[in-house]
């Protein structure tokens, strides 16, 4: 089912579509963009979490959201750290991390996306 949350998780897209073909022309992209994506996905997962919380899968939702954040941040971390990455690599997959940890839902008349489904359910991986 789509949720509110989901919708407003598609704001990003565009916005990464500016940041790419920024990066694409001046090889920068300012650090004012990754802070506000990273608060707009605290807060989308907080409603997620509890618009969730009693739903008999919130712990599946949960496991992936710490798997999600737990692994991709970290490891996108590393990469930079090691120079694996640029800055803004490293910081456009944790922002992705945190605003995509599972797969958003979309219905679209009588067909749900994704119409693929990994076995883990983390999106950002």
């Amino acid at each position: 089912m789509t949720t509110l949350p989901d919708l407003l998780r598609l704001v990003i897209v565009p916005v990464l579509g500016w940041a790419a073909y920024r990066d694409l022309r001046t090889r920068r992209i300012p650090n004012d963009v990754w802070g506000p994506l990273a608060l707009l996905g605290v807060v989308l997962l907080v409603w997620d979490g509890m618009t969730r919380y009693g739903d008999p899968f919130f712990r599946i939702w949960l496991l992936r959201v710490v798997l999600s954040v737990g692994i991709v941040v970290p490891l996108a971390y590393g990469f930079w750290y090691v120079g694996g990455f640029g800055g803004a690599d490293a910081k456009a997959f944790m922002v992705l991390a945190i605003l995509l940890p599972t797969f958003p839902t979309f219905r679209i008349g009588t067909t749900l996306f994704p119409l693929v489904q990994t076995d883990v359910g983390v999106f950002s991986l």
